[in-house]
């Protein structure tokens, strides 16, 4: 998340990984405006404020810089330049120009007036972090993961020095008010105070982990910083004692830790945003929480339809498990398991998988397998032994056995009836990513963070075959449904195999980032990959040629399922959100959103929405006008603009 205080203090601006933008009143709390413009993420430090407050600028690892009317929330101009996304920007005292730093390892000089770049600055042989400008607007200074601080002669547009001394990535920069001294927060863990005319370092604060914020009061007293333990710590700016510290962000999905800090114009309190997704107000005396401003966090991690088609279970990062009919989008049942999974792994992998015939659901979280009657609700059997993370199950064909894979680089066997252990399948020399049973129950294949795929004959517990040929961990297999081709897929490759030979058949090339799910049309015609390039593709199996790219999803995809007709393909992304797809169009059928503390939201491409609970009263419509945004309430759209909402309209399949 990116956070940012209007020059007044009396809003607040926010970003995050969906891109859009958020103006908060800082005195209740109460959303003003949404921006949306952005296709990728907002960073710590990609949101500014001219200094009159008139525009505010946003850059995203999309690699545009934006400038917006904060009032209407009218997009005012769009600049591009940069040959990486952009993770920092910063205004120029005189609001004349804005920096911005890049993954391409530059800082650009923009004139805000044309949208032209007045200078390139270069020298860091990594990507820049963050930018700030002296108070006097003559010298720049920017953090790089080259572990270097700069100081820029804004002018020349050549370094004057180059501060030494991080030995991990610089996450953020701080002036003091008067200019004679910089702070600067490091992935090394610490907290670094340099003199900028001798570039002297004249004091090291230590923190417990990475410091990825700071921040200095407008009144020069105190020093903000933040970082991956979750802790705002203020440091007394003369001699960085400590003060106080404020806690409250929780462990993020992906992205732990509190990555800005800001100050309001007063001094009198500093907003904080986290890993979490949320931005939280400070009251800077006492400590107190103000406020909580929230996001978008990522929460969704697996996804799997019922054989029958008729309900469909996705996974959620803090162990739950939902159940929704498929046909209205209702929740069927929500199970917990007995134990909470341990949300201090940065990707807290779950799995999930149905019993042949329905009636049981294995979902696997930290060490643990739980097996669940999905009618009664009824936990079945904990299932322990693996000495880590779960990553992979699978139900054999039959459904008496249900096979495991974690971290622990083992494969692991179970009774599903008596849920004692079978079997320890070991040879695999890094963890194990993804399982997936032969139609005929035979031989299980699994995936590796070793490169390779193995094939074990389940009968003797031996590996039958070991499949080699990716370039980087497999993290996704799926048989064919006649059981003699295997795919595979990460290294921004998906490998199709010829089971009985162990041949390579093809390699099925166009995703730019690796494909972690994949998963075959019941007709064997097309096979469906998901990727964090954020596409799902259709290829048809015998020729390997990519048939459809379904784009859309605004974060990086996890998950894939075919409805049992062919027709339709599911797929689950990193955040709240879920699609369906009509996969003779390539066309949207609905939107599910999985949304904390509220019931999943289904929705229509012509906006219609259907939920099990009240949703009502958490809705707001965001409506672009001519004279700039209203914010409406689903009551108040209605009497506007004489738009009903018809849930009806809103069936997940059409079955």
């Amino acid at each position: 998340s990116a956070v940012a205080f209007s020059p007044d203090g009396q809003r607040v601006a926010t970003g995050g990984e969906d891109g859009v933008i958020r103006l908060w009143e800082t005195s209740t709390g109460r959303l003003i405006l949404a921006m949306v413009g952005h296709s990728r993420w907002i960073f710590g430090v990609s949101l500014a404020w001219s200094p009159d407050g008139k525009i505010l600028a946003s850059g995203a690892t999309d690699g545009t810089l934006r400038f917006w009317d904060p009032n209407s929330g009218h997009p005012l101009r769009t600049v591009e330049g940069h040959e990486g996304g952009i993770f920092t920007i910063a205004w120029s005292p005189d609001g004349r120009t804005v920096a911005s730093g890049s993954h391409d390892q530059k800082v650009r000089l923009w004139d805000v007036a044309s949208g032209q770049t007045i200078n390139v600055l270069q020298g860091h042989t990594k990507a820049v972090f963050s930018v700030a400008w002296s108070p006097n607007g003559s010298a720049l200074a920017s953090g790089s993961v080259d572990n270097t601080v700069r100081i820029w002669d804004v002018e020349s547009g050549q370094t004057v020095r180059t501060l030494q001394g991080h030995t991990n990535k610089v996450q953020a920069v701080a002036w003091s008010p008067d200019g004679k001294l910089l702070a600067s927060a490091s992935d090394d863990s610490t907290l670094r105070m340099w003199d900028v005319a001798s570039g002297q370092l004249l004091r090291t604060r230590d923190h417990a982990k990475p410091v990825r914020a700071v921040a200095w009061s407008p009144d020069g007293r105190i020093i903000a910083s933040g970082g991956a333990d979750k802790i705002i710590r203020l440091w007394d700016a003369e001699l960085m004692r400590p003060l106080q510290s404020y806690e409250g962000h929780t462990l993020g999905a992906i992205w732990n830790g509190v990555w800005a800090v800001a100050w309001s114009p007063d001094s009198k309190s500093l907003a904080s945003a986290g890993g979490d997704s949320t931005v939280r107000l400070w009251h800077v005396d006492s400590g107190r929480l103000l406020h909580t401003f929230p996001g978008h966090p990522f929460t969704t991690q697996s996804l799997a339809w019922s054989p029958d088609g008729k309900k469909v279970a996705s996974g959620e990062r803090d162990g739950t498990v939902q159940v929704l009919e498929t046909k209205s989008g209702r929740v069927l049942r929500t199970l917990q398991p007995d134990t909470k999974p341990d949300l201090s792994e940065r990707w807290a992998p779950h799995a999930l998988a149905w019993s042949p015939h329905g009636q049981a659901l294995a979902y696997g979280g930290n060490k643990w397998v739980w097996l669940w009657d999905v009618e009664s609700g009824r936990l079945l059997h904990g299932l322990q032994g693996h000495t880590t993370d779960i990553r992979a199950v699978a139900w054999s064909p039959g459904g008496g056995t249900v096979a495991s894979g974690g971290g622990d680089k083992t494969v692991r066997l179970w009774d599903a009836q008596s849920g004692r252990p079978l079997a320890s399948l070991q040879g695999h020399a890094d963890g194990v990513t993804a399982l997936g049973w032969s139609p005929d129950g035979m031989t299980l294949a699994s995936a590796s963070r070793d490169k390779t795929v193995r094939l074990w004959d389940v009968g003797t517990g031996e590996a039958q075959r070991t499949l080699e040929g990716h370039t980087d961990h497999v993290s996704a297999v799926a048989w064919s449904p006649d059981g003699r081709t295997l795919a595979s897929g990460n290294d921004k490759t998906v490998r199709l195999w010829d089971v009985e030979s162990g041949r390579p058949l093809r390699t099925l090339m166009g995703h730019t980032t690796g494909a972690h799910a994949l998963a075959w049309s019941p007709d064997r015609k097309l096979l469906a990959s998901g990727s964090w390039d954020r596409t799902v593709r259709l290829w048809d199996a015998d020729s390997g040629r990519s048939r459809r790219t379904l784009e859309g999803d605004e974060f990086p995809v996890r998950a894939v399922a075919w409805f049992p007709d062919g027709k339709t393909l599911a797929s689950a992304n990193f955040g709240h959100t879920w699609r369906l797809w009509d996969t003779d169009t390539g066309g949207l059928r609905h939107l599910v959103l999985a949304l904390d503390d509220l019931p999943p939201l289904a929705i229509s491409p012509d906006g219609h929405y259907r939920s099990t609970g009240k949703i009502e009263q958490e809705l707001i419509y965001v409506v672009q006008t001519d004279n700039g945004q209203e914010t409406l309430t689903p009551k108040e759209f209605t009497a506007k603009y004489d738009w009903n909402n018809d849930p009806t309209r809103v069936q997940l399949t059409d079955e």
